[in-house]
């Protein structure tokens, strides 16, 4: 069936109500079919509602979603005295950039922090922001994470500023090694921040 330009008000409401239950979208399609009496009388493919669904998520992208992360990450503060975020904000007073480290963390970079290694996953979470962990090796050869952060987007000023943050907030220590990947904003940032740490690249 060829897919139809544009789904109808009463369907996308409840595609909505369907995935704000806790469904995929696979099962709302899956339901939906014997509800319609087959795929021929649905009105839409399944590409139809994937592309929905994928747009509803990607608009509900607010300022009220960047509020509950917040809003979890002080509640964590309240019950660990060594969790920190630092957060960082545009002119319009939105959330754009956040760090936080908890007790575990600083731990474990007071013990392991001479190798620190770190990547983002660019905009993969409900977010759109770029997932940015940084990590080490413990004496167990076990991967530990040092901090965790979201950036707006990986330009140089937001590398500057998280690392900076994480610095601050790991006692201020620099690690003797950086491994990244090879973004030059990336590279730029750690050498005004860590400008005596040597700076490798990801094989």
């Amino acid at each position: 069936m060829k897919g139809k330009r544009r789904m109808s008000d009463a369907v996308k409401a409840l595609i909505n109500f369907r995935r704000a239950a806790g469904m995929k979208t696979s099962q709302i399609v899956n339901m939906a079919v014997p509800e319609g009496g087959g795929y021929d009388n649905l009105g839409y493919t399944r590409k139809d509602a994937y592309n929905y669904a994928d747009k509803e998520r990607k608009e509900q992208i607010s300022e009220g979603d960047a509020a509950t992360a917040l809003a979890y990450l002080q509640a964590k503060c309240s019950a660990d005295d060594h969790f920190i975020i630092e957060l960082k904000k545009d002119d319009d007073d939105r959330l754009i950039n956040i760090l936080w480290v908890d007790s575990v963390y600083v731990a474990d970079y007071a013990c392991f922090g001479e190798l620190l290694s770190f990547d983002a996953t660019y905009k993969r979470n409900i977010y759109q922001m770029s997932l940015v962990i940084f990590s080490g090796v413990n004496n167990h050869s076990q991967t530990c994470v040092f901090a965790c952060a979201f950036l707006a987007n990986e330009k140089e000023d937001n590398y500057f500023w998280v690392l900076g943050a994480l610095k601050r907030r790991l006692g201020g220590v620099d690690p003797k090694t950086v491994i990244t990947d090879g973004y030059k904003a990336m590279r730029n940032a750690i050498h005004k921040v860590f400008p005596d740490t040597t700076h490798r690249l990801c094989p």
